[in-house]
């Protein structure tokens, strides 16, 4: 779960507030929360109070406190750099999601003790078929649904939930043992219509999770593979900034005989920029690292992302990457064009050829490497003399340097590597390749850094002129 800040002052509030706004809570169906999304309570209790009333009107809230979320930032990163130099607040340590998974769990079991009370079982029977029988009255009709739906909840988070087996079990022998619907305990505690493996369940909420994804599809994944069909997509969207991504991603069961196992095999990623859509298919890597949604968007808008390969042969390596837009394959897909350690681009060096301020502060300058390895384009302080400017800037593997730009997006001046000098020239090779890559703006902005003509310039290039014409020079 991220939590994107419109308004950093107010989340940096709230959790200095901590004890006296110890939980909050937010809509489940989120993977981004906004500020405006995110409601405070005093005590645990009113934040279950809440999540129950939202709950009636179709709304399921997930709970956190706010003690345990500011604690995992400050550990984490640094609270102070988070909130200074980013627009979001990364969620994703396994104290919290499993503390958010125990909380939901509570909750629903909390849920089947209501509805079992709602029941007289001494009279109850369940029958499946029942569902067919047009003679029965609205409010018969009703009441099947409801305990037919009922039925549907208790066997599905039985199967794919093994927290909450042993609390769901307690119950139905409970209140069924000895009524009517004691022959449905077995069948619900040994279903085998449902053949979806809870392990590979998790593993795939995990790994949309990890890739950026968030949580907001696992309800979806779920019913899907309840359905046990042979492939399926689900589809995603999110805005990074002000660029829109959508997303298909594909699962697919395997071929293997009376295998129950689903993967998570490729997800085609689509960026919606200036009137124009940028499609490529990213391959999850279930042997090392695949590549983010946030990195594919990044991939896509051009930039290079730091990577972890594992080839099909040979042993894995790490590479910056980017996309050749130029060369693609017979799918269409734009194919990944590698620059690795021995190609010589040091982020670290390349970085520091400037002062920015982050570089004081050995917390932000991990912050600040991390998030230029993702490909992000990454705001910083440039300090001029007495003064400081806004500059953002991005990686640039492939002329071992980086790109920087001003608050408008214009393109600025970034020094070029330190150069080996054989001769008095530098490497002829280098020499091209910059001048390649070299925009308009760029070549003026250089040509503002040259020095000014002096009078003793003009003096110079008068008797330069004066000697062409074959004039006498005094």
């Amino acid at each position: 779960m991220k939590i994107l800040a419109e308004d950093i002052r107010s989340v940096r509030e709230h959790l200095r507030n901590a004890t006296t706004t110890p939980w909050f809570a937010y809509d489940r169906e989120l993977d981004s929360v906004q500020v405006g999304d995110i409601y405070f309570f005093l005590s645990q209790q009113q934040a279950i109070d809440s999540q129950k009333e939202m709950q009636e009107i179709g709304i399921a809230q997930n709970i956190l406190p706010v003690q345990a979320v500011r604690n995992s930032i400050k550990e984490s990163v640094g609270l102070a750099s988070v909130l200074r130099r980013h627009g979001s607040i990364e969620l994703d340590h396994k104290q919290l999601i499993n503390e958010q998974k125990a909380l939901d769990n509570a909750y629903f079991i909390e849920k089947v003790r209501d509805i079992m009370e709602h029941f007289d079982w001494s009279v109850v029977q369940y029958d499946p078929s029942d569902a067919f029988n047009e003679n029965r009255s609205p409010e018969d009709a009703a009441e099947f649904e409801r305990l037919d739906w009922f039925m549907d909840e208790v066997t599905w988070m039985y199967d794919c939930h093994p927290d909450v087996q042993h609390d769901i079990e307690s119950l139905l022998k409970t209140y069924w043992k000895g009524q009517p619907m004691e022959v449905h305990i077995e069948k619900i505690l040994n279903n085998k219509s449902n053949n979806m493996n809870a392990d590979n369940l998790k593993y795939i909420q995990d790994q949309l999770l990890n890739l950026g994804f968030g949580e907001g599809l696992n309800s979806q994944l779920e019913r899907q593979m309840k359905e046990g069909l042979p492939e399926f997509q689900l589809n995603a969207s999110h805005e990074f900034g002000r660029d829109k991504m959508e997303a298909v991603l594909h699962f697919k069961k395997s071929d293997k005989q009376d295998a129950d196992r689903y993967f998570f095999n490729t997800y085609d990623a689509t960026l919606q920029k200036e009137g124009e859509s940028l499609k490529q298919r990213f391959y999850i890597n279930n042997k090392g690292q695949s590549v983010t949604f946030k990195e594919s968007c990044n991939l896509l808008n051009g930039r290079s992302v730091f990577k972890k390969l594992t080839p099909k042969e040979g042993a894995a390596y790490e590479a910056w990457v980017k996309l050749d837009f130029s060369n693609r394959d017979e799918s269409g897909n734009a194919k990944l064009q590698p620059y690795n350690n021995n190609y010589g681009f040091d982020l670290k060096e390349a970085v520091a050829r400037l002062p920015f301020k982050e570089l004081n502060f050995s917390d932000e300058t991990q912050t600040l490497m991390a998030s230029l390895e993702k490909g992000n384009r990454v705001g910083v302080m440039l300090v001029k003399g007495k003064g400081e400017q806004e500059v953002f800037i991005e990686a640039n593997p492939r002329l071992k340097t980086m790109n920087m730009y001003d608050k408008e997006g214009q393109k600025m001046f970034y020094p070029a590597a330190k150069q080996e000098v054989k001769y008095g020239q530098a490497p002829a090779d280098q020499k091209k390749l910059e001048a390649q890559e070299l925009t308009n703006d760029v070549k003026e902005k250089k040509k503002d850094l040259l020095p000014k003509k002096t009078q003793t310039n003009g003096l110079l290039e008068k008797k330069a002129t004066r000697k062409a014409k074959g004039q006498r020079i005094a």
